[in-house]
């Protein structure tokens, strides 16, 4: 052929006279570089296998390798590499540079590349197929750049149950994954729930970790998964806290076919934030996540999908999947189920509308009307639901899967400061009436169709489970008072009846306004040698009368001087007396205190009259 003026890349703008015969334009591009596979054409059917213990990559199958438009006639199935060197502590890439097939720490797209071991200062992690078709090596280089890695079809999630805490029902399978390194296909095999998972997290300043054999996609504090903090200037493991949620990675890795490599085909990335928020966990993107030097020491990868869990209850569930696509360099993804979010004059409704994912309706409601099963607030700084002027109706009924039609409850660590006063819920309300207008703080008005035979109250105060204050539908109050606790009523009414419910264990003591010039109490089961003390009498005439289920068993009728030495004063009695003696009823002075003291031998109930 003749001489022609041609464009040289390797010259960029100059023009060179060079001889156009094939091997001259071979030399000059380095084309045609890369493997044909010669039955099925499809290069994911040559095999790429890595021995870790001979330091070798061996290939099978039906290809051939060219280098500048010339096969490699070398290359054949069966082919053995030499073994790379010893103690590697970062990637080596094999290729044939046009006289030799070599190791180099250096990537260099224009050559014939195999096969990369995947090393770092811990150990050799895995090997990578690198054995690309007939493309132009500048291409190659500006898709390696822009678009790395992409899922062609797969890599799907199964055998998982949402909101499960059943142990099986949260070990997902992969489905078979194919995954594209530019034009070069690689067919991850399916990964079943019966072999172990391969987890990373980081630790230090940036240092990957790998765990490869875990029966779990996470770690976990015996039942609590861990989720990786950068705190102090480096990552730790944090047990999750109750009710937060957090999301799992799944990343897919092009390697080679020995077992070694192949449990590195799959690999889950723990989280890297938590929240009591669903919808800040959905928010998070493989953007956000840190991959320490996995960056640099892995030259393919690609994410493929996203698991949200939730640790509640001392355990934890799979909350919702969700499939990541596009490439490496640019990732999105599709729900795996239900509906994700719709925004509606300021309104924010999201949730799957599943147990596990309850719809929540967040913003300003304005003036209407809300009906749901269950509404969640993310109480943060400058962060509130508001409801003026709006009603909030609920659509309980039945046996509904929760008891309570409405419920506010704690989704972290609670009121937790160590110096200032704090509410749990605090109503301020701004009275501004004029006239006739009249106004409750808060009502509650109880229309009862029918009820059950349980217990019925308007009210019922607990600490830890257990009443101490409640009002039951029938107007009657009943307080439980330990040991040692003071129980203040104060009362500015002439005449005042109070029904106190059983008392056992302890002293307990009522304080009265000044003023009260009548009351009567009545104890319904006061503990032997149990007292109840009564502050802020003055004088007047007191009866005292203990009962039990065979009748009055003592009374006291009597004078009470909280200013004399006596203190009480006997007119009548029956198995009453004015001290403090055995196997009596006991009505005395304590300081200027009456104090009436079952001494009978068992619980008694006590009414006391005073007037």
């Amino acid at each position: 052929m003749s001489n022609k003026a041609i464009f040289n890349p390797l010259h960029k703008d100059k023009f060179q006279f060079i001889s156009t015969t094939a091997e001259t334009i071979a030399a000059l591009t380095n084309e045609p570089t890369g493997f044909v596979e010669t039955t099925t054409g499809d290069l994911a059917d040559i095999d790429v296998e890595y021995d870790a213990t001979a330091r070798t990559i061996t290939l099978t199958g039906d290809f051939e390798a060219y280098y500048q438009g010339k096969i490699v006639s070398a290359l054949v199935t069966g082919w053995e590499s030499a073994a790379h060197a010893a103690g590697i502590t970062a990637d080596v890439y094999l290729q044939y540079n046009g006289t030799a097939f070599e190791w180099t720490a250096t990537l260099d797209l224009s050559q014939l590349l195999i096969a990369v071991v995947v090393a770092d200062a811990v150990a050799i992690r895995w090997a990578q197929r690198e054995c690309h078709g007939l493309m132009q090596w500048q291409v190659h280089k500006e898709l390696h750049e822009t678009i790395g890695t992409y899922r062609e079809s797969g890599g799907d999630l199964s055998n998982y149950t949402v909101a499960s805490t059943v142990a099986a029902n949260r070990r997902p399978d992969t489905s078979l994954c194919v995954i594209d390194d530019e034009d070069l296909s690689s067919d991850l095999t399916a990964q079943l729930s019966s072999e172990t998972y391969t987890l990373m997290y980081l630790t230090l300043t940036d240092t990957i970790n790998f765990v490869t054999a875990s029966d779990d996609i996470t770690r976990l504090n015996v039942a609590i998964p861990y989720w990786n903090e950068y705190t102090g200037g480096a990552w730790t493991d944090a047990a999750m806290s109750n009710n937060f949620y957090a999301a799992w990675f799944q990343l897919a890795v092009p390697t080679t076919s020995e077992a070694g490599s192949q449990a590195y085909r799959f690999i889950w990335v723990q989280p890297q934030s938590q929240s009591l928020s669903l919808s800040s966990i959905r928010a998070v993107t493989t953007g956000d996540l840190d991959l320490g030097t996995l960056v640099t020491l892995a030259p393919e990868l690609i994410f493929i999908n996203k698991v949200i869990m939730r640790y509640t209850a001392a355990d934890w569930k799979i909350t919702e999947v969700e499939s990541l696509t596009g490439t490496s360099k640019n990732q999105i993804g599709i729900s795996g189920g239900g509906l994700s979010s719709v925004s509606v004059d300021g309104i924010t409704i999201d949730g799957n509308g599943t147990p596990a994912d309850p719809i929540e309706a967040t913003g300003d409601f304005g003036s209407g009307t809300i009906t749901a099963r269950k509404l969640e607030s993310d109480i943060s700084t400058n962060n509130y639901i508001n409801l003026a002027g709006s009603t909030i109706s609920s659509a309980i009924s039945g046996d509904t899967p929760i008891s309570d039609g409405f419920r506010f409850f704690n989704n972290n660590n609670g009121l937790s400061s160590a110096t200032a006063r704090q509410s749990y819920v605090a109503i301020t309300a701004a009275i501004k009436q004029s006239g006739t207008a009249g106004y409750t703080g808060l009502l509650l008005n109880s229309v009862e169709t029918s009820t059950g035979s349980g217990g019925n109250y308007l009210i019922d105060l607990q600490v830890g489970s257990n009443s101490k204050f409640n009002v039951s539908t029938a107007g009657k109050v009943e307080i439980t008072n330990p040991s040692g606790i003071q129980e203040r009523l104060t009362h500015t009414n002439a005449t005042y009846y109070a029904d106190h419910g059983a008392q056992s264990d302890g002293a307990y003591k009522m304080t009265l306004s000044s003023g009260l010039t009548a009351f009567k109490h009545r104890i319904a089961a006061l503990a032997d040698d149990d007292t109840y003390t009564i502050a802020g009498l003055s004088s007047g005439k007191i009866s005292v009368m203990a009962v039990s289920g065979t009748g009055v068993d003592a009374y006291i009728d009597g004078w009470f001087d909280a200013t004399t030495a006596a203190g009480v004063t006997i007119m009548t009695a029956v198995n009453g007396v004015a001290t403090d003696t055995d196997a009596n009823l006991c009505a005395y002075r304590s300081g200027t205190d009456l104090v009436i003291k079952n001494r009978m031998g068992g619980a008694r109930e006590i009414t006391i009259v005073f007037n």
